[in-house]
């Protein structure tokens, strides 16, 4: 996948990520089960507070980041849903809107 993709569980812990999170985020492999408190990501966004609302009002929040200091990107946080339909965490996905912009 294209676009940086980080999932963490409702406990606010990083469950796992694709390798284009890795930059974005400023993740290692053995950051999976790190608190996604504990990261600094490459842009400035409130990312643990965001997750926290999406989590409690099972309502989808998007912002736009600047990251890297060039690269404008829509951040999504989604609530992750189980195959047996329980709120599990959030997905976090980057979209790259730098030609929109």
């Amino acid at each position: 996948m294209e676009s940086p993709v980080l999932i963490v569980g409702g406990q606010g812990r990083i469950r796992r990520f694709n390798s284009r999170a890795k930059d974005v985020f400023n993740l290692i492999s053995g950051d999976v089960g790190r608190a996604l408190s504990e990261i600094k990501p490459n842009f400035e966004c409130e990312l643990s507070t965001m997750v926290a609302e999406v989590i409690k009002s099972l309502s989808p929040q998007d912002s736009e980041v600047l990251v890297h200091q060039n690269n404008w990107m829509r951040l999504q946080v989604r609530p992750y849903e189980t195959v047996g339909g329980e709120i599990d965490g959030v997905v976090i996905n980057l979209v790259d809107i730098t030609v929109l912009k």
